[in-house]
C-alpha cells in the first residue's frame, strides 16, 4: 500500500532542497544576481557605478537558442486529418504556441521544464495540457527505468475569502501515482496537513512530463546556465573597473605640490572664515576653517601663478580604457564559446558576411538547437501520448510520434530557394520541398499547395476556353467534371 504521507514529505523536502538553486538561477536570468565586489564605506557614486556594471549576458544566451525552437505540427501513422485535429484540439486548444517558450526556458535555465496533462470533462476531445513551474513540481523516477516516473508531487496556494471578506491564502499539495491522486490542505494551526481528497487517476500514468535538455548519468537534471555564472561575474567585475576608470581616471589630471592654498595676512598669519558675529567657523572636528585662496582658472590667455619656491606642477596621465575594453571582449568571447552562442550575437562584430561565412558562424548554435529539439521532441511525443489517453484513446493509440519543428536557423534565402527548386525538378513533391522554406508551417504549406492547385486549374480553364473558342470545343481536365459541361462551340 502506498504511503502518501511519506511521499508528501519526500516531495516537499525535494522542492525545498532545490529552491536556493532555483532562486539563484532566476536572479541570473533577470540580471538581478550579486553585484561586483566593492569595499564598505564607499560613496554613493561608487554604488551607482556598481549597479551600472551589471549586464544580463545570461539572458541573451538563453534567448539565442530558444528563439529557434518552435513546434509547427505533428505527424503520426494516422491520416492528415487526425494529425490536424491533434494540432487544433491539443496544441492550439491549450494555447501552447506561446506556452511552449516557458517550458523551454525552464528546461534551459533550471534543468527541468514541466508539462501537466489531464482529461477535460467539458471537452473530452481537447485534453488539458498546462505548463507548470519546476519550483512547484517534483517528479520521482524509477531507479531501474530512468524514463518512467513513479510518482509526482505538486504544491500550490489557493485564495479563499472568509465571510468578513478577508482574503486567506490556503497552501495545498497533491501526490500523483499511476493509480491515485491524493490532495492535502495545510491546517490552520501548526504544521499539520489534512488529507482532503483521494481519487482515481483516469490516465493510469503520472500526468507530468519533464523537459530535460541536460541529464547526468545519475539521472539528475542540470541547469545549462549554471556553468556560466563565474564568467558572468568576471565580466561584471571588469565592467565595474572600466566604469570607475572612466569616472575618475579617464582624463589627464594636474598635480601641484609645495603649495599652501590657505590665505595669509600681511604678517603671514592664516586667515580663517568667520560668521556674521565675527566668530571663527569650525569644521566637524572643531577646528577653525581657513580661507582658501584660488590660484585662478586656467585658460588660453591666462597665467596661473603659485607662490613659493618649492611649488611644483606636473600631469598624471589618463587611464587607457582600451585595456579594459579588450579584456571584456576576451571574456565575452570565452562566454560565447562555452555557451555555444556565436560571438557576434554578443559583441555585434558582424558585417557583410557571405552565406558560407554565416553558416560557419551559426554552426555551433545550430548543433545546440538540434540537441534541444531532439530532447524536447521526445518529451512532446510523451505529452501527446498522455493527451491521447486523456482524450479516451486506449493506451494512447495513434498519438503523434514525430514533432515537426519550424526552421529558425539564419541561412541565405537565395541558397535555400535554389536548393528547393532543384529538389522539385528532380521529382520531390512540392509540399515536402516548400516545407523547407524559412517560416513555413504545416498550415502554410497546405494553403500554398491548395492555392497552387487552384491557380493551375484556373490557368488550365483559361487556356481551355481559349482553345475551345478557336476549335469549337474543349477537352476536359483529367479528373474533373468539366467534360460534363455543354460544349462552348463558337462565340
Amino acid at each position: 500500500m502506498v504511503d502518501f504521507e511519506a511521499l508528501r514529505l519526500e516531495g516537499a523536502s525535494r522542492l525545498g532542497a532545490q529552491r536556493p538553486d532555483f532562486v539563484e538561477e532566476e536572479s541570473y536570468l533577470r540580471g538581478e544576481h550579486p553585484r561586483p565586489f566593492a569595499a564598505e564605506g564607499l560613496g554613493r557614486e561608487y554604488y551607482a557605478l556598481q549597479e551600472m556594471s551589471v549586464a544580463p549576458w545570461v539572458r541573451l544566451i538563453v534567448k539565442a537558442p530558444l528563439q529557434r525552437l518552435r513546434v509547427d505540427g505533428f505527424q503520426s501513422d494516422r491520416d492528415a486529418d487526425a494529425d490536424r485535429a491533434t494540432w487544433q484540439n491539443v496544441w492550439q486548444g491549450n494555447r501552447l504556441d506561446s506556452a511552449q517558450r516557458r517550458v523551454y526556458t525552464d528546461g534551459f535555465v533550471h534543468g527541468r521544464g514541466v508539462v501537466f496533462v489531464w482529461a477535460n470533462p467539458e471537452d473530452p476531445e481537447s485534453p488539458i495540457v498546462r505548463h507548470e513551474s519546476p519550483a512547484n513540481v517534483w517528479v520521482e523516477y524509477d531507479p531501474v527505468d530512468s524514463y518512467r516516473p513513479l510518482w509526482a508531487y505538486k504544491e500550490w496556494t489557493e485564495t479563499t475569502y472568509e465571510q468578513a471578506g478577508r482574503k486567506v491564502l490556503v497552501p495545498r499539495c497533491a501526490v500523483y501515482t499511476d493509480d491515485e491522486v491524493v490532495t492535502f490542505m495545510k491546517g490552520r494551526t501548526g504544521n499539520s496537513w489534512d488529507l482532503i481528497e483521494q481519487v482515481a487517476n483516469p490516465l493510469g500514468r503520472v500526468p507530468f512530463v519533464e523537459f530535460v535538455p541536460d541529464r547526468g548519468t545519475d539521472n539528475t537534471a542540470r541547469s545549462m546556465i549554471r556553468p556560466l555564472f563565474p564568467m558572468q561575474r568576471a565580466i561584471d567585475t571588469m565592467r565595474f573597473n572600466l566604469l570607475i576608470a572612466a569616472q575618475f581616471a579617464a582624463y589627464r589630471q594636474r598635480v601641484v605640490t609645495g603649495y599652501d592654498p590657505r590665505l595669509r595676512d600681511a604678517d603671514g598669519a592664516i586667515v580663517y572664515r568667520k560668521d556674521e558675529n565675527g566668530e571663527a567657523l569650525l569644521d566637524d572636528a572643531g577646528n577653525p576653517i581657513p580661507v582658501i585662496a584660488s590660484p585662478g582658472r586656467p585658460g588660453v590667455d591666462r597665467w596661473i601663478v603659485f607662490p613659493g619656491a618649492d611649488t611644483k606642477v606636473w600631469d598624471l596621465a589618463e587611464s587607457n580604457l582600451n585595456n579594459y575594453v579588450n579584456v571584456i571582449k576576451m571574456l565575452v568571447q570565452q562566454l560565447a564559446a562555452i555557451s555555444q552562442v556565436p560571438p557576434q550575437y554578443l559583441l555585434g562584430d558582424m558585417a557583410n558576411l557571405s552565406g558560407d561565412a554565416l553558416d560557419a558562424a551559426e554552426s555551433t548554435l545550430g548543433s545546440l538547437v538540434t540537441d534541444l529539439k531532439r530532447e524536447f521532441g521526445d518529451s512532446w511525443a510523451e505529452v501527446m501520448r498522455l493527451a491521447s489517453i486523456a482524450a479516451g484513446k486506449p493506451k494512447g493509440e495513434g498519438y503523434a510520434t514525430e514533432i515537426i519543428w519550424g526552421d529558425g536557423e539564419a541561412r541565405s534565402f537565395a541558397k535555400i530557394v535554389d536548393g528547393i527548386t532543384k529538389l522539385i525538378q528532380t521529382g520531390m513533391p512540392r509540399s515536402a520541398a516548400w516545407s523547407m522554406l524559412p517560416g513555413a508551417t504545416t498550415r502554410k504549406v497546405e494553403r500554398w499547395v491548395k492555392d497552387a492547385n487552384d491557380e493551375s486549374i484556373a490557368q488550365y480553364a483559361t487556356d481551355l476556353i481559349a482553345g475551345g473558342t478557336a476549335s469549337g470545343g474543349f477537352e476536359a481536365w483529367p479528373g474533373s467534371n468539366l467534360g460534363d459541361q455543354e460544349p462552348a462551340g463558337t462565340i
